[in-house]
Order: structure tokens, then sequence, then C-alpha cells
């Protein structure tokens, strides 16, 4: 197994129950694939190095955990389709 960090960012005009489900929503994706170690981390909202979507601030969020490859393309498709997130990224953590 591998371990990898995923690091998003959602939209700032979220409202502390919509943060909430979005993170969960994620985090319950992992766990249906049969994660090991996950560990949800909120970093808070700041200011973006660049406009995304008319955006100039974002809610980041990072995810670390141990799991197989293809897990990640779950992962990734839950990131596409939601319209709350503004960018996505999975990276593998080198041991």
């Amino acid at each position: 197994m591998q371990r990898y960090e995923a690091m998003y960012i959602l939209r700032p005009t979220l409202t502390e129950e919509e943060l909430e489900a979005a993170v969960n929503l994620f985090e319950q994706t992992l766990r249906n694939q049969g994660v090991e170690e996950l560990l949800v981390e909120r970093r808070g909202k700041r200011r973006l190095a660049y406009e995304i979507q008319k955006n100039k601030e974002g809610i980041y969020i990072q995810m670390n955990y141990q799991a197989n490859g293809p897990i990640n393309s779950e992962l990734e498709r839950a990131f596409r389709l939601n319209e709350q997130v503004l960018r996505h990224s999975i990276f593998r953590e080198e041991p």
C-alpha cells in the first residue's frame, strides 16, 4: 500500500453545514474503498494565489491516507463531479 495526500479547495461561500457535508462526502468515498489511516485536516480559509472561477479565497482541506492506486480514480471522479470544489490534487508520498 502507498501513502497519498489529497488537497482540495472548496468555495469560500459555503455555510458550515455545506462545508461539513462536502468534507464528509470525500471522507466517505475513501472509507467505502477501504483506505487505512485516514487523516483529514482543515486548513481554513486562505487567499488564493490567483482568481479561480471569480473566487479570491478558498477553504483548504488536506487528507492523508494509505491505499492502493485504483482508489484514487474514484476520489478524483468525486472531486470533478462536485461543483463546490475549485481545485484538487492527489500526490503520492515518497517513503
